[in-house]
C-alpha cells in the first residue's frame, strides 16, 4: 500500500504545482490589466482588472467555492 500511495502522491504533485502556477499567473494578469487600465485610462481594462481582483479576493476569503479540491483520497482507503 505504501508504494501505491507514493505513486498517487507523485502523480498529484505536478498537477498541484501547475494549478498554483496558473492561479499566480492569473493574479499577475489581473494586476496588469488593472495598472494598464489606469495608465491608458481605458475603462474596460480597468473594470476587467477590478473584477479579476475581486474574484481572486473572494476565492482567497473562501466566499467562492474553488472547484478543485486538494484532498488525498488514499487516506480513506484501508
Amino acid at each position: 500500500m505504501k508504494k501505491s500511495r507514493e505513486i498517487t502522491e507523485l502523480r498529484i504533485m505536478p498537477f498541484r504545482e501547475k494549478v498554483i502556477r496558473l492561479i499566480f499567473l492569473a493574479i499577475l494578469f489581473a494586476f496588469f490589466l488593472f495598472i494598464v487600465g489606469i495608465l491608458k485610462s481605458d475603462l474596460a481594462m480597468y473594470i476587467a482588472g477590478c473584477l479579476y481582483i475581486y474574484i481572486f479576493y473572494c476565492v482567497y476569503k473562501g466566499e467562492v467555492v474553488f472547484p478543485i479540491h486538494f484532498r488525498n483520497h488514499t487516506k480513506n482507503q484501508k
